[in-house]
């Protein structure tokens, strides 16, 4: 299936519930990555400072990295604040 493709890593993204954007579940995604063998990245879901602070817990070890987009250009964070907090 998959492997077979040769694809290297999945972008994983949920769709909003019952009409509302609210990006994804970044626990899901995690938890995603943890059954599988390819590299998990988070498409959305990062709207905050302590969100990117949240991905330095065990829980998300597995994912292999995170998508920025709306809240980095509206100025939540900036992207040296986002790499230092992400390499914490």
């Amino acid at each position: 299936a998959i492997l077979d493709e040769d694809v290297k890593a999945l972008m994983f993204t949920e769709g909003p519930e019952q009409g509302q954007v609210n990006g994804h579940s970044l626990l899901t995604a995690s938890q995603l990555a943890k059954k599988i063998a390819l590299p998990v990245i988070a498409h959305g879901g990062v709207q905050s400072k302590k969100d990117l602070l949240s991905l330095s817990d065990p829980g998300f070890g597995r994912l292999h990295g995170v998508t920025l987009g709306k809240h980095l250009f509206e100025g939540h964070f900036t992207f040296p604040e986002a790499r230092q907090m992400l390499a914490s």
